[in-house]
């Protein structure tokens, strides 16, 4: 009697789409949010594969959305981000996806040409350097409450990581961004929820 073992592998390929600035009134009149994938590469013992991205994927609708504004100067709005709706484990092979939709081919677009793939023609995202808060002032506003203005002592384009205690479900975390201390010029809002 012979025995075999059988080594099963599960690729799992999990995208977070955020629509940006297609969403920009320059361009949302044009473009669907949508997305063409393919990967191209080769394993280890050189045969060359690609993937696509076809109507068997998987999506659901994000656990953060826009508000206000046009995005545009001035007039950015921000994200809202819904805590209580994350599944910290939507990217793993564990997942259940039983109750995501199917995704569907956009064709034609709503300009009325086909998609068209092409690569990515910048770098990704990559983070450089880590800054933080310079000085902390708490504020008092009108109706009594405190706010806190976190200065970084320079501008940059990234990501803000906080942690905050003691909250409840469904309290909510509202963080203005602006390039200037004094004034609120280009404000971007995110809301946590």
């Amino acid at each position: 009697m012979k025995t075999f073992l059988l080594f099963l592998t599960v690729i799992l390929i999990a995208l977070w789409y955020d629509a940006g600035w297609t969403r920009h009134y320059g361009f949302a009149k044009n473009v669907n949010q949508a997305f063409l994938l393919q990967l191209n590469g080769t394993t280890k013992n050189g045969k060359v594969f690609s993937l696509q991205s076809d109507t068997s994927w998987k999506c659901a609708e994000s656990y953060s959305r826009y508000y206000g504004g046009n995005f545009r100067y001035n007039e950015f709005g921000g994200e809202e981000i819904d805590g209580r709706i994350y599944r910290s484990d939507w990217n793993t092979v564990a997942f259940n996806d039983d109750t995501w939709a199917n995704a569907v081919k956009i064709s034609p677009l709503q300009n009325g040409t086909e998609p068209i793939l092409s690569a990515q023609m910048m770098n990704p995202s990559r983070i450089i350097k880590t800054v933080s808060a310079t000085e902390i002032i708490p504020i008092k506003t009108d109706n009594g409450d405190t706010i806190w203005r976190f200065d970084m002592g320079e501008q940059f384009v990234g990501y803000i990581d906080a942690t905050f205690n003691g909250l409840a479900l469904g309290d909510v975390v509202d963080i203005k961004i602006s390039n200037n201390s004094k004034v609120a010029d280009g404000v971007q809002g995110e809301k946590s929820i």
